[in-house]
């Protein structure tokens, strides 16, 4: 007889532990498909930092949702794991919208304005406009390289701002996922709180 409390509690904790992962679980999936709706919005709705926090907040609703589904419990618990889940999916959307602006930009730099001189020459000016061809695409590869990368992407983010270095255009975008982190877990952690 002693024993079928502790067996009770012990399953009780196991029960418990199951949800919570599936909580974390069911979220994370949810989080992803809402960062990929999030990337494909039409660019006048990403409004620079508001954008991000509305994703928090909306992270923070459906992670909440699923919390009392789930029935969890541990308010500081949920809010560290879904600050996680909201932030780790937030740099997954804005990787996936850096992906799509260096895709936009390479299909603008594959079209070779040079190339159909390269056809009506002949000769020894062909050569020389081969030669010269051939530098100009080394140029551009560079450039392009440059244009499409991370750091680029995030300064042309804030280009409305105005001319940003690097270092600011990173920094103001780890601003972004650390306010629609805690936008989100608030909002989960409050709902986790008043169950």
């Amino acid at each position: 007889m002693p024993d079928a409390p502790l067996k009770e509690q012990s399953t009780s904790a196991n029960d418990v532990r199951i949800r919570f992962f599936q909580w974390i679980l069911l979220g994370g999936v949810a989080l992803f498909v809402l960062g990929l709706v999030f990337v494909h919005a039409p660019q006048r709705v990403k409004l620079l930092g508001i954008f991000s926090i509305a994703y928090g907040a909306a992270a923070g609703g459906i992670l909440a949702y699923l919390a009392k589904s789930f029935r969890i419990h541990f308010p500081t618990t949920a809010f560290v794991i879904a600050y996680l889940l909201i932030v780790v999916g937030l740099i997954g959307s804005t990787f996936q919208s850096w992906q799509i602006y260096a895709s936009n930009l390479e299909e603008r730099y594959a079209v070779d304005p040079t190339a159909m001189f390269l056809s009506k020459a002949d000769g020894e000016q062909r050569l020389q406009l081969q030669q010269l061809i051939e530098d100009q695409q080394k140029d551009r590869e560079l450039q392009l390289a440059q244009l499409t990368s991370f750091s680029a992407y995030l300064r042309q983010r804030v280009a409305a701002l105005g001319d940003w270095p690097a270092i600011a255009a990173t920094s103001f975008w780890i601003v972004e996922l650390l306010l629609a982190g805690f936008a989100g877990g608030w909002i989960v952690r409050n709902t986790v709180r008043a169950q």
